[in-house]
Protein backbone atom coordinates (compact mmCIF):
# COMPACT_ATOMS: atom_id res chain seq x y z
CA UNK A 1 0.00 0.00 0.00
CA UNK A 2 0.91 3.45 -0.58
CA UNK A 3 1.46 6.29 2.82
CA UNK A 4 0.92 9.64 2.54
CA UNK A 5 3.51 11.14 5.39
CA UNK A 6 2.71 14.67 6.37
CA UNK A 7 6.23 16.11 7.40
CA UNK A 8 4.95 18.62 9.61
CA UNK A 9 8.99 20.20 10.11
CA UNK A 10 9.28 20.77 6.60
CA UNK A 11 6.02 21.78 6.07
CA UNK A 12 6.80 24.69 8.92
CA UNK A 13 10.16 25.27 7.07
CA UNK A 14 8.90 25.93 3.47
CA UNK A 15 6.34 28.32 5.12
CA UNK A 16 9.66 30.03 6.97
CA UNK A 17 11.48 30.05 3.70
CA UNK A 18 8.57 31.66 1.93
CA UNK A 19 8.09 34.57 4.66
CA UNK A 20 11.78 34.90 4.33
CA UNK A 21 11.52 35.21 0.56
CA UNK A 22 8.45 37.80 0.67
CA UNK A 23 10.39 39.63 3.08
CA UNK A 24 13.66 39.68 0.78
CA UNK A 25 11.65 40.78 -2.21
CA UNK A 26 10.15 43.68 -0.43
CA UNK A 27 13.04 45.11 0.94
CA UNK A 28 14.35 44.42 -2.49
CA UNK A 29 11.27 46.35 -3.85
CA UNK A 30 11.89 49.27 -1.21
CA UNK A 31 15.48 49.73 -2.62
CA UNK A 32 14.88 49.43 -5.90
CA UNK A 33 11.69 52.64 -5.43
CA UNK A 34 14.45 53.96 -3.69
CA UNK A 35 17.24 53.69 -6.65
CA UNK A 36 14.29 55.18 -9.10
CA UNK A 37 13.05 58.11 -7.27
CA UNK A 38 16.27 59.29 -6.34
CA UNK A 39 16.22 62.61 -8.26
CA UNK A 40 19.23 64.21 -6.23
CA UNK A 41 22.37 65.61 -8.36
CA UNK A 42 24.47 62.30 -6.74
CA UNK A 43 22.64 60.16 -9.17
CA UNK A 44 24.02 59.46 -12.56
CA UNK A 45 21.24 59.62 -14.25
CA UNK A 46 20.11 62.74 -13.52
CA UNK A 47 23.64 64.69 -13.46
CA UNK A 48 25.93 62.23 -15.40
CA UNK A 49 29.60 63.18 -14.74
CA UNK A 50 32.42 61.43 -16.51
CA UNK A 51 33.99 59.45 -12.96
CA UNK A 52 37.81 57.20 -13.83
CA UNK A 53 36.56 53.87 -12.15
CA UNK A 54 32.55 54.37 -12.97
CA UNK A 55 32.51 54.90 -16.52
CA UNK A 56 34.00 54.45 -19.73
CA UNK A 57 32.92 55.77 -23.16
CA UNK A 58 32.14 53.66 -26.05
CA UNK A 59 34.86 54.97 -29.41
CA UNK A 60 34.15 52.15 -31.80
CA UNK A 61 31.57 51.16 -33.24
CA UNK A 62 30.08 54.44 -34.77
CA UNK A 63 27.08 55.78 -32.53
CA UNK A 64 24.06 54.52 -35.04
CA UNK A 65 26.40 50.81 -35.63
CA UNK A 66 26.20 50.34 -32.13
CA UNK A 67 22.76 51.31 -31.08
CA UNK A 68 21.60 48.81 -34.11
CA UNK A 69 23.05 46.28 -32.83
CA UNK A 70 21.88 47.07 -29.11
CA UNK A 71 18.01 47.10 -30.30
CA UNK A 72 18.60 43.15 -32.15
CA UNK A 73 20.59 41.92 -28.85
CA UNK A 74 24.41 42.03 -29.03
CA UNK A 75 27.11 40.20 -27.61
CA UNK A 76 30.59 42.64 -27.60
CA UNK A 77 33.69 41.67 -26.79
CA UNK A 78 35.50 45.05 -25.17
CA UNK A 79 39.47 45.32 -26.70
CA UNK A 80 41.81 45.02 -24.10
CA UNK A 81 45.62 46.04 -25.08
CA UNK A 82 47.66 44.27 -22.92
CA UNK A 83 45.65 40.70 -24.39
CA UNK A 84 46.59 41.53 -27.69
CA UNK A 85 49.54 39.51 -29.41
CA UNK A 86 50.59 42.84 -31.84
CA UNK A 87 51.43 44.75 -28.97
CA UNK A 88 55.40 45.42 -29.50
CA UNK A 89 58.03 45.01 -26.16
CA UNK A 90 58.32 48.89 -26.77
CA UNK A 91 54.39 49.65 -26.27
CA UNK A 92 54.46 47.44 -22.90
CA UNK A 93 57.45 49.27 -21.48
CA UNK A 94 55.62 52.92 -22.08
CA UNK A 95 52.36 51.77 -21.08
CA UNK A 96 52.65 54.56 -18.33
CA UNK A 97 52.42 57.10 -21.07
CA UNK A 98 48.85 55.69 -21.87
CA UNK A 99 47.91 57.78 -18.76
CA UNK A 100 48.60 61.01 -21.15
CA UNK A 101 46.50 59.74 -24.48
CA UNK A 102 43.43 62.21 -25.45
CA UNK A 103 40.37 60.09 -26.84
CA UNK A 104 41.87 60.87 -30.33
CA UNK A 105 44.74 59.21 -29.61
CA UNK A 106 43.92 56.64 -27.85
CA UNK A 107 41.37 56.30 -30.93
CA UNK A 108 44.20 56.12 -33.60
CA UNK A 109 46.63 54.12 -31.74
CA UNK A 110 43.82 50.66 -31.62
CA UNK A 111 41.21 51.83 -33.17
CA UNK A 112 42.71 49.66 -36.34
CA UNK A 113 43.41 46.61 -34.21
CA UNK A 114 39.96 45.91 -33.38
CA UNK A 115 38.26 42.55 -34.84
CA UNK A 116 34.68 41.74 -35.60
CA UNK A 117 32.27 42.62 -32.85
CA UNK A 118 35.53 44.01 -30.69
CA UNK A 119 34.56 47.21 -28.65
CA UNK A 120 36.96 50.49 -27.87
CA UNK A 121 36.61 52.02 -24.57
CA UNK A 122 37.70 54.84 -23.01
CA UNK A 123 37.40 56.97 -19.78
CA UNK A 124 39.14 59.39 -18.37
CA UNK A 125 42.44 57.97 -17.06
CA UNK A 126 43.07 55.77 -20.21
CA UNK A 127 42.09 52.68 -17.82
CA UNK A 128 38.75 51.24 -19.51
CA UNK A 129 39.46 47.87 -18.24
CA UNK A 130 39.54 48.71 -14.69
CA UNK A 131 36.32 50.98 -15.33
CA UNK A 132 35.02 47.71 -16.69
CA UNK A 133 35.71 45.75 -13.73
CA UNK A 134 34.50 48.16 -11.37
CA UNK A 135 31.46 48.44 -12.97
CA UNK A 136 30.81 44.97 -12.64
CA UNK A 137 31.18 44.77 -9.32
CA UNK A 138 29.28 47.32 -8.67
CA UNK A 139 26.25 45.68 -10.69
CA UNK A 140 26.63 42.53 -9.08
CA UNK A 141 26.45 43.81 -5.62
CA UNK A 142 23.30 45.72 -6.38
CA UNK A 143 21.30 43.20 -8.22
CA UNK A 144 22.29 40.84 -4.85
CA UNK A 145 20.61 43.58 -2.62
CA UNK A 146 18.19 45.28 -4.96
CA UNK A 147 17.54 42.70 -7.51
CA UNK A 148 18.16 45.86 -9.71
CA UNK A 149 20.75 45.95 -12.84
CA UNK A 150 22.41 49.51 -12.81
CA UNK A 151 24.86 48.42 -15.95
CA UNK A 152 23.83 50.50 -18.96
CA UNK A 153 24.38 51.47 -22.22
CA UNK A 154 23.41 54.97 -22.33
CA UNK A 155 22.49 56.59 -25.76
CA UNK A 156 22.07 60.29 -25.98
CA UNK A 157 22.41 62.89 -23.76
CA UNK A 158 20.48 66.53 -22.50
CA UNK A 159 21.59 69.55 -21.02
CA UNK A 160 19.65 71.13 -18.72
CA UNK A 161 18.86 73.08 -15.70
CA UNK A 162 16.74 73.45 -12.80
CA UNK A 163 15.62 76.74 -13.63
CA UNK A 164 15.66 79.48 -16.54
CA UNK A 165 18.34 81.89 -14.56
CA UNK A 166 20.57 78.83 -13.10
CA UNK A 167 23.87 78.62 -14.88
CA UNK A 168 24.43 75.36 -13.67
CA UNK A 169 23.54 72.97 -16.91
CA UNK A 170 23.65 69.06 -15.73
CA UNK A 171 23.57 66.76 -18.34
CA UNK A 172 21.21 63.31 -18.37
CA UNK A 173 21.55 60.34 -20.51
CA UNK A 174 18.24 59.75 -22.33
CA UNK A 175 18.09 56.28 -23.57
CA UNK A 176 19.32 53.16 -21.84
CA UNK A 177 19.89 49.35 -22.61
CA UNK A 178 20.80 47.18 -19.48
CA UNK A 179 23.80 45.24 -19.73
CA UNK A 180 25.63 42.37 -18.54
CA UNK A 181 29.66 42.22 -17.80
CA UNK A 182 31.12 38.81 -18.25
CA UNK A 183 34.42 37.45 -17.93
CA UNK A 184 36.21 34.13 -17.21
CA UNK A 185 39.41 34.96 -16.09
CA UNK A 186 41.86 37.05 -15.71
CA UNK A 187 43.64 36.41 -19.06
CA UNK A 188 40.29 36.47 -20.58
CA UNK A 189 38.47 39.44 -22.32
CA UNK A 190 35.62 40.86 -20.83
CA UNK A 191 32.36 40.31 -22.83
CA UNK A 192 29.20 43.02 -22.79
CA UNK A 193 25.61 41.36 -23.12
CA UNK A 194 23.18 43.36 -24.48
CA UNK A 195 19.34 41.69 -24.32
CA UNK A 196 17.70 44.09 -27.30
CA UNK A 197 15.85 46.40 -24.18
CA UNK A 198 16.20 50.05 -25.02
CA UNK A 199 14.01 52.06 -22.23
CA UNK A 200 13.65 55.90 -21.47
CA UNK A 201 15.85 56.92 -18.43
CA UNK A 202 13.06 56.16 -16.22
CA UNK A 203 14.29 58.35 -13.07
CA UNK A 204 14.38 61.59 -15.40
CA UNK A 205 11.97 61.14 -16.75
CA UNK A 206 10.17 60.54 -13.43
CA UNK A 207 11.82 64.04 -12.14
CA UNK A 208 10.69 65.97 -15.48
CA UNK A 209 7.34 64.95 -15.09
CA UNK A 210 6.92 65.11 -10.99
CA UNK A 211 8.53 68.96 -11.29
CA UNK A 212 8.11 70.52 -14.21
CA UNK A 213 5.44 68.77 -15.88
CA UNK A 214 7.20 67.40 -18.83
CA UNK A 215 6.37 63.84 -20.37
CA UNK A 216 8.72 62.38 -21.99
CA UNK A 217 7.18 59.82 -24.76
CA UNK A 218 8.43 56.33 -24.32
CA UNK A 219 10.75 55.00 -27.19
CA UNK A 220 9.18 53.46 -30.33
CA UNK A 221 11.56 51.09 -31.85
CA UNK A 222 9.96 51.26 -35.02
CA UNK A 223 10.75 55.31 -35.31
CA UNK A 224 14.39 54.82 -34.33
CA UNK A 225 16.39 57.27 -33.36
CA UNK A 226 16.66 59.80 -36.23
Amino acid sequence: KHVLEFNSSMCYNKIKHSQKEKQMNTEKLNKWADLLLDTGKRNNLIHFKDTKMSTAEILFPDYATLFERTESAATFEVFDPKLENEESEEEKENEEDEDRLSKEEYLKKYGSRLKKNQILLYNTCNKPISAIKNINKKAKSAIEETGVNIAYIAFGFVNWTENENSQYVMKAPVLLSPIKIENQSAVDPYFIKTDDEIIVNPTFSFKLQNDYGIKLPDYNEDEGIY
